[in-house]
């Protein structure tokens, strides 16, 4: 298996850098961490190892009300106690939607967009004022937890592909291994294609 270790670099930002490399190929993020859930796509999925749960971006709409391309933006205005990030207060995923309908469409959302329609509608709800008061904080953790335009440096990006370029066997994985012992891949099946598969019985706690 390919362990690609970087000295100053978020684990995150190497996975979201891989993601967008690969964007044509299926991929299968093992992680329980909410910020991939940015990630999902019609090519990426995200298997939660200590749930034995999959998650695509249809259950990424569907949990928070938020598509997967606006999901780092609603993180960056709701704040994330986990990771420690403060959020606009009172304001959850619930809340979001009803004032941001829109982040439940594909259509990516700017920032900019969100502090112009506070500005139109200050007055029909307290928490567009307090979000325009917090512009600053909003924008700050917008840009902590996106990880679409993370910056890697050329070395690292170098010692990636180098790191890539080393033949590997992908069915000696830890992940895959795993997956065989509960039950949720079987040998010689496609493994995106299987998980895909599972995750409509899979059962979610």
């Amino acid at each position: 298996m390919h362990v690609i270790r970087l000295d100053r670099v978020e684990a995150d930002d190497v996975l979201a850098y891989l993601c967008q490399r690969f964007d044509q190929d299926q991929k299968i993020i093992a992680s329980g961490d909410k910020d991939f859930f940015q990630m999902l796509n019609e090519k990426t999925i995200i298997y939660c190892p200590s749930k034995k749960i999959l998650k695509t971006k249809l259950d990424c709409v569907s949990e928070f009300g938020v598509h997967p391309n606006n999901f780092a933006l609603a993180k960056a205005l709701t704040g994330d106690k986990s990771d420690n990030i403060k959020g606009i207060s009172g304001l959850g995923f619930k809340t979001l939607v009803k004032l941001f309908p829109t982040f439940k469409d594909e259509q990516k959302i700017k920032l900019s967009e969100v502090f112009d329609l506070c500005a139109k509608k200050e007055n029909e709800s307290p928490k567009f004022p307090s979000i325009l008061s917090q512009k600053d904080l909003v924008i700050l953790n917008f840009d902590l937890v996106q990880l679409e335009n993370t910056i890697m440096g050329i070395q690292n990006i170098e010692r990636i592909k180098n790191v890539l370029d080393q033949e590997v066997s992908f069915t000696q994985t830890a992940l895959r291994l795993k997956l065989l012992h509960d039950g949720l891949l079987s040998i010689g099946q496609s493994f995106f294609d299987t998980m895909l598969s599972l995750s409509c019985r899979v059962p979610k706690r």
